[in-house]
């Protein structure tokens, strides 16, 4: 590695085609000249040519088709409980106080509005609160060994169709405490809705192929925590799901479904990983009519020192084993006065800009790596008559330079712009 980058330019790039992910990004760090090899164009798309056919289904999710991207880091993976980027990163969906879901392009010049993609099966009803929801997707990449032959690679992994699962929450008005769970999977059109048992929030929602996976706390202290597995595309439509698989294990708001039956939960201080075979046979009873039983063993765990709060979706799983990322990098984001947000839905991060609006401080954030020289972090104050419009899930657009958010309430949208000056 001493003499490595005394090499001309045009070898170091032809090594580094052979390299590992972690290796490149190491090397990286070493100096200008590995780093600015490593972003040869070559250099990635040799790495993805190697690991494209992995049995995970999303190894590499590009926010455009390979021809049109860059070596820089481009895909979004942060999201809050009612706003969430689709994967690519470029669409945005908001759910409002009713549970309805609407679309949104932060790149469409004309600023126009959300549009109502899917309606809440509660929109019509008065509820007690805000009605809870989750969703997850799973992008529909081609699975035939001849179409992966004769398709050109950036039509084989750039995903053109996906599939969504909502699950919404709301407790009634004339049995207050009664809670009711609706589960909808939809792709093209609406796949299936089924209504699940009254028995506790849903915090946590996944689904690959046909199953879906959900995470249920249990509403009382005498409820077993669960995660359920459900194959959807057996459902009758509107029946509850008597073909489940029933696993006794705390839930959390991270859940994956992997291939081979498995299931992956992480939590803050831990990643754990089941068989779907741990579970209870596949006809069970709904979680509210079956007794407390002991919490099963996973079949692999990683403990970690100090808490971890990782953006769903933001692992790697390759065919050689199991490769979580860990951050090669832990830096301050903005020294001095500014007190950063402590909620998850106040916050939004991005490669190198961010957003957070905590105790009136709204602020917009662009910051370095430290092997980026000069470093230095940079704090913008949000004007202070847009500060009311900034409400509490919001998209910071980082090319653009402005905020969009959503009002769950008043289902009002708005755009704030932000000047291109910064304030230290």
């Amino acid at each position: 590695m001493v003499n490595l980058p005394s090499l001309p330019g045009e070898l170091i790039i032809a090594i580094m085609e052979f390299a590992e992910w972690s290796d490149i990004l190491r090397m990286q760090r070493c100096c200008k000249v590995l780093k600015s090899s490593s972003q040869a164009r070559s250099v990635w798309v040799a790495l993805l040519h190697r690991y494209y056919l992995t049995v995970f289904p999303r190894p590499f999710l590009l926010p455009k088709p390979l021809e049109h991207c860059t070596s820089t880091l481009q895909v979004n993976t942060e999201e809050h409980k009612k706003l969430v980027t689709i994967p690519g990163g470029r669409f945005i969906l908001y759910s409002a106080h009713k549970g309805s879901v609407y679309y949104q392009d932060p790149q469409n010049g004309s600023n126009a509005p959300p549009d109502l993609l899917i309606q809440s099966p509660f929109h019509d009803s008065l509820t007690r609160c805000a009605v809870k929801m989750t969703f997850s997707f799973e992008p529909l990449f081609p699975r035939d060994i001849d179409f992966l032959k004769c398709e050109a690679l950036e039509d084989q992994w750039f995903p053109q169709s996906l599939n969504l699962v909502l699950t919404w929450h709301s407790y009634g008005t004339t049995f207050p405490d009664v809670p009711e769970t609706v589960i909808e999977v939809v792709g093209g059109d609406l796949a299936i809705i089924f209504n699940e048992d009254p028995y506790g929030v849903i915090i946590s929602c996944a689904i690959l192929g046909d199953k879906v996976a959900y995470g249920m706390p249990g509403a009382m202290l005498d409820n077993t925590p669960a995660v359920v597995v459900v194959n959807w595309a057996g459902l009758n439509r509107g029946s509850f799901p008597d073909h489940r698989v029933y696993l006794p294990i705390d839930p959390a708001e991270n859940l994956m479904l992997l291939p081979e039956s498995r299931i992956m939960v992480v939590y803050r201080q831990s990643i754990e990983i089941w068989s779907l075979a741990q579970g209870t046979p596949l006809y069970a009873l709904p979680p509210s009519r079956r007794q407390r039983v002991l919490s099963v063993v996973p079949d692999w765990m990683k403990l970690f020192d100090c808490p971890i709060r990782p953006p769903r979706n933001a692992f790697a799983l390759l065919s050689q084993g199991i490769h979580i990322n860990r951050p090669i990098e832990v830096v301050r984001l903005v020294q001095g006065k500014y007190k950063l947000a402590g909620a998850d839905n106040l916050q939004w991060y991005g490669y190198r800009k961010g957003a957070s609006g905590f105790n009136r401080s709204h602020l917009v954030l662009q910051y370095s790596w430290p092997n980026n020289i000069p470093f230095a972090g940079m704090a913008q104050i949000i004007p202070e008559q847009y500060k009311k419009w900034v409400c509490t899930y919001f998209h910071f657009d980082k090319s653009l330079n402005r905020i969009q958010t959503s009002n769950e309430h008043t289902l009002q949208y708005h755009v704030v712009n932000l000047i291109n000056k910064a304030v230290i």
